[in-house]
């Protein structure tokens, strides 16, 4: 039989319990939402955009103190951005233990930026788009749409609907669980690189320029030759980002030019994608100096007006894309040095290993090089504690 107790006494135990209890509570769900974030394909969300709201860990206090915790040489594309969901890195066709860098699974299949959704991992292969159980990587159909390795492009996946560019230079919108081409539409004469943003029931997709599509029939909605290239666009607040030949803002509904810009003049090269956060667009540049050398420039511009807030120098050129982290923005260059910087400010926080378009989710980067052919995962720990290798 259970003591019992005088019932005042009682009463402040089982309040003194519950106290306890509820802090434990409290600190266990602390625990868990710092590290029970994901990104899961290439715009961070399928409108693109490359922005983390939810990273509450690395900040611009810490940042400068990133290490490289674990590396890993897993023969993807160069410039694949990881994904990372419930604690697993998927980079080409490759996945890792975000933690240890422990290697799960590979398939031999080179690949570009993976896009998980519902435990299946899409991602551009050698053989076309490709779909995988995320667990074990088992494949479950490849739609075969002539990939090239010069023209890989990061799905978006929305409504049981995967929507990628091709190197046939058109964007194909297939079934998810079946792999069946539902439609098609030509958006380049040489090939379609860009990542698609897939918000509200419209595709947009970048090629010979930007396009917009009705994401369950196809149908053309309007176009624009002002930007052109591998962009992948960005949208937020009914507004579209892209770039190409210039860096625009578009009606996200009408197509209409809001306003251009050519950030460092006809010498600097606009590189792969903008980020947007927090009414500012990030985008990074080249710059083709004596004898073939390159320096690079990340910009920070108005979103409302293209007007320039700051710019910053770094010393290669910048082909990847920026992401934005908790005021922190990160972006790789192509000497192999991952950037990262105050958002508001663009003054330097880090420089670490990294070069292709970082991955920025529970307290670590994820970024490729092409330097030494790995992925960098970096974080707060003591130093490179583990490597793997795939297959």
């Amino acid at each position: 039989m259970l003591p019992r107790f005088p019932s005042g006494l009682a009463r402040r135990f089982r309040t003194a319990v519950s106290a306890v209890l509820g802090v434990a509570l409290l600190a266990s769900a602390g625990t868990a939402a710092l590290a029970s974030g994901n990104w899961s394909e290439f715009g961070f969300v399928p409108h693109g955009g490359r922005y983390n709201p939810h990273e509450n860990i690395l900040n611009t206090t810490n940042v400068g103190a990133l290490k490289v915790l674990w590396s890993a040489q897993d023969g993807s594309f160069p410039f694949t951005a990881p994904a990372v969901v419930d604690g697993v890195v998927y980079s080409g066709t490759n996945a890792f233990d975000a933690a240890t860098g422990q290697l799960l699974w590979a398939t031999n299949s080179g690949g570009i930026s993976p896009a998980v959704s519902k435990g299946t991992v899409y991602i551009d292969t050698q053989n076309g788009l490709c779909a995988y159980v995320a667990a074990n990587g088992t494949n479950l159909w490849c739609a075969g749409n002539n990939y090239l390795p010069d023209a890989p492009s990061g799905a978006a996946v929305v409504d049981g609907i995967a929507y990628f560019g091709s190197a046939l230079g058109s964007v194909f919108a297939i079934d998810a669980a079946t792999g069946a081409q539902l439609w098609s539409a030509p958006i380049s004469s040489d090939n379609a690189a860009s990542s698609p943003a897939v918000p509200n029931g419209v595709v947009y997709i970048n090629g010979d320029g930007l396009f917009a599509f009705d994401a369950k029939t196809g149908a053309q909605l309007w176009s624009s030759s002002i930007t052109d290239g591998t962009s992948s666009p960005a949208v937020a607040g009914g507004v579209v980002y892209c770039s190409g030949r210039v860096l625009a803002a578009f009606n996200a509904t009408t197509g209409a030019v809001l306003w251009s810009a050519s950030p460092g003049g006809p010498l600097s090269i606009l590189g792969d994608s903008p980020a947007v956060a927090n009414g500012i667009v990030y985008i990074g540049a080249s710059v083709t100096g004596q004898h073939g050398s390159s320096s690079g420039v990340l910009y920070a511009l108005k979103a409302r007006t293209g007007k320039v807030v700051w710019s910053t120098p770094v010393a290669s050129g910048i082909t990847s894309s920026p992401a934005i982290a908790n005021g922190v923005v990160y972006v790789g260059s192509d000497d192999g040095t991952l950037y990262a910087f105050n958002a508001k400010t663009g003054a330097e926080l880090a420089a670490v290993a990294g070069q292709s378009s970082p991955t920025v989710v529970n307290g670590m980067v994820y970024s490729e090089t092409t330097v030494s052919g790995e992925l960098f995962a970096l974080g707060l720990g003591a130093g490179e504690v583990g490597r793997a290798r795939a297959p």
